[in-house]
């Protein structure tokens, strides 16, 4: 069977979606749970940014810090999608720096830039190759294991005292 590339960047879409906003249906769910808002953009701003540098144990990764990689992998999808080679510091995309409430904001701000940007050189994307299929279908995986680790952190955060 050949799927064509309007259906393989619907259903790449959907699933973007639902990793970074929630499932459109909440009765039709393929990674998050049935709530509202339950991707990445809505979980994000149920901390404050004081919360989310916190981690459980040194060496662990924030929620700052998850949220920080996650808008670095975005946008390499994206620069990869628009046909240049990212910069690969992943290291350095770990980094969110000390961030006070603006700057946590306009940190989920970027990250839903970012994914609106990616749906949009998704649907644009019509010679899918194996590396691109690959690669998009990666960073859906990718994110949602993040959007997990950032649930339980922020699970932490809510019943342990700062």
């Amino acid at each position: 069977m050949n799927v064509s590339p309007d259906l393989l960047a619907q259903v790449i879409q959907t699933l973007q979606q639902e990793v970074y906003l929630g499932p459109p249906n909440p009765k039709e769910t393929w990674v998050t749970t049935n709530q509202p808002n339950s991707g990445l953009i809505g979980t994000l701003p149920q901390t404050s940014a004081a919360d989310a540098l916190r981690t459980p144990l040194p060496g662990m990764h924030s929620i700052a810090a998850n949220t920080a990689h996650i808008r670095f992998a975005t946008v390499s999808a994206n620069t990869w999608l628009s046909g240049s080679v990212p910069s690969m510091d992943w290291e350095a995309s770990w980094n969110p720096g000390t961030v006070d409430e603006a700057e946590w904001t306009s940190l989920i701000d970027e990250v839903e830039r970012e994914f609106i940007r990616l749906q949009t050189l998704i649907a644009g994307n019509t010679n899918w190759d194996a590396g691109g299929v690959t690669g998009v279908i990666g960073q859906i995986a990718h994110t949602a294991y993040h959007l997990g680790a950032i649930r339980q952190l922020l699970h932490w955060v809510k019943k342990t005292p700062a």
